[in-house]
């Protein structure tokens, strides 16, 4: 049997799973409007932050003007909403076996990782300033580490399993896109972390995350609007 013959509609796809489409569209969209408006209010309160040249986590901080704040009622809720984003999308087992596990390697790295920052804060100057690192701030580093190391390769690999789903074509694009985007500015983000336009990268890594993010749900929902042949 060839691939067309192995493809389910996504018609077909939708009615076997429109509730988890549903959840899909509903937690996807929440979470990435909530931690874009928790990333947007980071210099809330803090003249001197500048989205430009400082970590979104330095606004989460330790220390921080309204850090618990922006932790607790911001990327906690978001995370939380990333995870179920993550396993609602898997659910509709659009993507066969290998998607479904790009979804897992999503989840807990964009979920699951956003929440254990906040757990886990960085000291206030997250590393910048002179000051003795506590444990927090080193786990803090390595789950931020693992989160831009796994979850652009994770959109690169749902973008090219979207092209299979036959459903909707800015899926495939927003992969790919997203994908790249996010691993190229990641990369530029670790490696040049002390430059002055550190926050910037990452905010662009962030920013194509969060697009992806909304592409895919609203595609979840509406699967009939931009259909592939």
């Amino acid at each position: 049997m060839g691939i067309a013959g192995r493809r389910k509609s996504w018609d077909e796809l939708r009615m076997a799973s429109s509730p988890a489409c549903r959840v899909a569209f509903w937690s996807g969209l929440t979470g990435a409007v909530w931690f874009g408006l928790t990333v947007a209010l980071a210099g809330w309160g803090w003249p001197d932050y500048s989205h430009v040249a400082n970590y979104i986590s330095e606004s989460q901080a330790r220390g921080a003007p309204h850090g618990p704040v922006l932790r607790w009622w911001g990327s906690l809720p978001a995370g939380a909403l990333f995870v179920v984003f993550a396993l609602a999308a898997r659910s509709t087992r659009a993507a066969g076996v290998p998607g479904r596990m790009a979804w897992v390697v999503f989840g807990a790295g964009y979920g699951v990782g956003t929440m254990m920052t906040v757990v886990f804060p960085c000291d206030f100057g997250c590393g910048r300033l002179p000051t003795e690192v506590s444990v927090s701030q080193w786990v803090h580093h390595l789950v931020g580490l693992v989160t831009y190391l796994t979850v652009p390769p994770a959109l690169l690999w749902l973008g090219a399993t979207a092209r299979h789903w036959s459903p909707v074509r800015a899926v495939a694009w927003a992969g790919w896109w997203g994908g790249a985007i996010s691993l190229v500015s990641a990369w530029l983000f670790l490696v040049f972390r002390d430059a002055a336009i550190a926050g910037l990268l990452q905010r662009i890594t962030e920013g194509a995350v969060l697009v992806w993010v909304l592409i895919v749900a609203v595609a979840l929902n509406h699967p009939d609007r931009g259909r592939s042949n």
